[in-house]
């Protein structure tokens, strides 16, 4: 699935957090999608890595962006104090 419209962030709530945001409202993310707030993730075509030059709106990638974030997620709840 592929889609073409412009897209925008409708929450503040990532900002308010106190997560980096890039230039076009992304959230900033690591390949793990973890932002630069501790304890805080975000996946789909509201975040990216700074490398990465437009989000990813195909809904296959949020898919395994959530995955990859969970099992992060489920690693440190685990191991964290």
């Amino acid at each position: 699935m592929y889609c073409h419209a412009p897209t925008r962030q409708r929450s503040d709530l990532a900002a308010r957090l106190g997560c980096r945001l890039l230039d076009d409202g992304s959230v900033e993310v690591n390949e793990f999608g973890q932002t630069t707030r501790p304890g805080v993730f975000a996946i789909g075509d509201m975040a990216r890595q700074a490398a990465f030059p437009f989000p990813a709106r195909q809904v296959i990638m949020a898919a395994a962006q959530g995955v990859i974030a969970a099992v992060v997620i489920d690693q440190e709840l685990l191991y964290n104090d």
